[in-house]
């Protein structure tokens, strides 16, 4: 079948409602959607809302506005434009919303790691290590661990595993202040054992 042809059938499916057209669909745009979404949004954004939920949203709203007939969708081309435009257009009004004055990102005060660590730890974790750096993280890890008490390492598996200072407080059932003080202090611990 040629292009033109498949094309005007994927259409021709989605119109008639057919889930393995609207699968088709999102199976061949989603990388490069995703791509374009990161790209337009900044790390401090992406800490509050995940690419892949604005994505979700550019779906959701394609598919009700194919279903009102609102698009005239002639050409694969003009699907993608259209795909780029919704998701650029989504991206723009998360970053409105939190960069309005009461919840503005660059208000905010980071409790992450200071960045160099930050690159180092996050590099040897999120990817599959070498052995020398799977010896490295593990040495690392006993290090900044050994002092601590039960609640200190908690709060720091936790912490090396994602979880937001928030997440740990409830899990731990502590108050944000005692988790803070407990991660300032770890900080201070992998600085100085960098050096």
């Amino acid at each position: 079948m040629d292009e033109p042809s498949s094309f005007q059938q994927m259409i021709d499916d989605l119109e008639a409602g057919d889930e393995s057209a609207a699968q088709e669909l999102v199976l061949r745009y989603t990388n490069r959607l995703l791509g374009i979404a990161r790209a337009r949004m900044d790390r401090q954004l992406q800490q509050k809302v995940d690419p892949e939920d604005v994505l979700q949203s550019v779906y959701r709203s394609f598919f009700r506005r194919h279903k009102n007939e609102e698009f005239n969708l002639d050409t694969r081309d003009g699907l993608w434009a259209l795909l780029v435009t919704l998701t650029i257009r989504k991206c723009c009004k998360q970053m409105r919303h939190y960069h309005r004055k009461g919840r503005d990102l660059s208000r905010e005060v980071s409790t992450a790691f200071p960045e160099e660590n930050q690159i180092t730890v996050q590099q040897l974790i999120s990817k599959e290590p070498t052995p020398e750096q799977a010896v490295l993280l593990t040495e690392l890890v006993e290090k900044v661990m050994s002092p601590l008490d039960k609640q200190g390492q908690t709060i720091f598996m936790m912490r090396l595993q994602g979880f937001s200072e928030r997440e740990i407080c409830d899990e731990i059932n502590r108050s944000e202040r005692t988790v803070r003080r407990t991660l300032s202090q770890i900080r201070s611990q992998l600085i100085a054992a960098r050096n």
